[in-house]
């Protein structure tokens, strides 16, 4: 890892944390030439029942293909692997996902698409929509809540379909991107707002993004804040 920081054409490192406890640190590093990009990088997550745990990821893109594997290698008994894979033509964009995770007893498996479009308003004005389905199969002892229990002991949160839109305007430096999205998850329906800023410093970048989430059905309010950097070399 510390020869792929040393060549490197950008390295960005991120820390976000939740009202659930959750906490998290990532740093990811990117080689680029004319024609594609490739990434390689590690985080680690926890919270009040999820210990301390490591996750490796690669990913790889072009003008048309983008992909990117996860893997949480056994870390604290946790064994995760995700793959996305999409195309990209013009403003629109498909990606596949498939993703296995076991703990303990518990076994989730899941496959998902989404669709996404974006579109140039004004020079300075972009917007875009996504749309996402997953199925979801989650093996687990007999419990009130298996799904609840899944998510507090792995920070795995899934969902079974979301849509949502964002819009992104450019205040040079600064990059404002305000977005929602309404999704179903296994405790119920949601609904989530979020804000990015980013500020563009030449060589440095850097970005805050704080998101309110709403669970209807548990009448329970989450939110998450992000902050990140990004330095090309």
């Amino acid at each position: 890892m510390l020869m792929l920081l040393l060549a490197a054409a950008e390295v960005s490192a991120a820390a976000s944390g939740g009202s659930r406890g959750e906490r998290r640190v990532e740093i990811v590093a990117r080689l680029q030439d004319e024609e594609a990009a490739f990434s390689l990088g590690a985080a680690e997550s926890g919270g009040p029942q999820a210990p301390q745990r490591q996750e490796l990821l690669a990913g790889a893109e072009n003008s048309l293909f983008k992909g990117e594997l996860r893997v949480v290698p056994g870390s604290s008994g946790y064994f995760r692997a995700a793959l996305e894979a999409g195309v990209h033509s013009g403003s629109l964009g498909l990606i596949l996902g498939a993703r296995t995770a076991s703990l303990g007893r518990m076994q989730l498996r899941g496959l998902s698409a989404r669709l996404e479009a974006e579109q140039s308003l004004t020079d300075e004005v972009r917007v875009g929509s996504s749309a996402s389905v997953w199925a979801l199969d989650l093996e687990s002892p007999p419990s009130r809540d298996p799904w609840d229990a899944f998510g507090r002991a792995t920070l795995d949160w899934p969902q079974r379909w979301e849509v949502g839109a964002w819009v992104s305007g450019e205040l040079a430096p600064l990059s404002l991107a305000p977005a929602v999205a309404i999704s179903d998850t296994p405790q119920g329906m949601a609904a989530r707002g979020a804000l990015a800023v980013e500020v563009d410093l030449g060589p440095m970048k850097l970005r805050v993004e704080t998101g309110l989430q709403r669970i209807f059905a548990q009448e329970l309010t989450l939110l998450d804040v992000s902050a990140g950097i990004s330095l090309k070399l």
